[in-house]
């Protein structure tokens, strides 16, 4: 009789996997792919005041986001630039992957203080 943890773990695995695969199984995959990755190097590179397991988990979902969110930041960066510029899902993937954990991170910081929200911020003094 297998221990219900580890048939947990497994089925969480697979699960996992095939949403994973699922994402990735477009023309542009391994784009999307390496530029989630290099997203979430410079994510953990900067975020040097966390200790080592935190940035292993937070590397993670900068890299999930990044595969997830590539499409949206790609055509969100060509509708902001100047001019006709065609940005690929690989530049969508980088940007997402090292900006988005930051953003989140502020968006939660913000919410959880009320006073903020009203205010625009603490160096805004009524």
């Amino acid at each position: 009789m297998s221990e219900p943890v580890s048939s947990a773990a497994m089925a969480t695995a697979i699960v996992t996997g095939a949403t994973i695969a699922g994402l990735l199984s477009g023309p542009e995959a391994a784009d999307v792919v390496i530029g989630a990755f290099i997203g979430s190097v410079i994510f953990v590179i900067s975020a040097k005041d966390y200790p080592f397991v935190t940035r292993t988990v937070l590397f993670l979902v900068s890299f999930v986001i990044g595969v997830v969110s590539s499409e949206f930041f790609a055509n969100a960066l060509s509708t902001t630039l100047p001019g006709e510029l065609a940005v690929t899902k690989l530049i969508g993937a980088i940007v997402s992957s090292a900006v988005s954990v930051r953003l989140l991170m502020a968006l939660t910081k913000r919410a959880a203080d009320p006073d903020l929200l009203k205010k625009g911020g603490h160096n805004n003094e009524p």
